[in-house]
């Protein structure tokens, strides 16, 4: 869904008209991807304003912006343990994986420091979705040049 906002709904609560729990408007530009960190409480963000959100889950405050990525965030993903934080990037014929070394909180809802690790190249195409394996130590990435990484 490309949204300026990123809207979360109470599963629960699915009806004919849905229940929304928090609309998360800070985004300038449009929302391409979001992924909920596996055991702390709050989420990701971003899209083509470059910028990554982080989430608390319960009430939709923002917990901290990040910086640094130099075209728009198109897809996201925690590793099983919480420990990496991987982000796709989008800009002209370029397109990357970032990975980010994530250290949470002491409380569940809390962001210590995102710091950048690592970059990975090879998509010819915007990448479109990743996800973690079971272990957490192999990053799969889908692209729209035809390929699976």
């Amino acid at each position: 869904c490309i949204a300026y906002k990123y809207m979360a709904w109470n599963q629960r609560k699915f009806g004919a008209a849905g229940a929304s729990v928090a609309v998360l408007k800070e985004h300038t530009a449009p929302v391409w991807c979001c992924a909920f960190h596996p055991e702390n409480e709050f989420l990701v963000s971003g899209g083509e304003d470059k910028i990554l959100r982080l989430w608390q889950e319960v009430g939709g405050e923002l917990a901290r912006e990040v910086r640094g990525h130099k075209g728009g965030v198109s897809a996201a993903a925690f590793s099983p343990n919480g420990r990496i934080l991987a982000t796709a990037e989008s800009k002209g014929r370029a397109h990357s994986i970032w990975l980010w070394d994530f250290v949470a909180g002491k409380r569940k809802a809390d962001v210590r420091s995102v710091q950048h690790a690592q970059v990975l190249s090879g998509h010819t195409g915007p990448v479109h979705g990743m996800v973690f394996g079971p272990a957490g130590r192999v990053l799969a990435s889908a692209s729209g040049d035809g390929t699976v990484r």
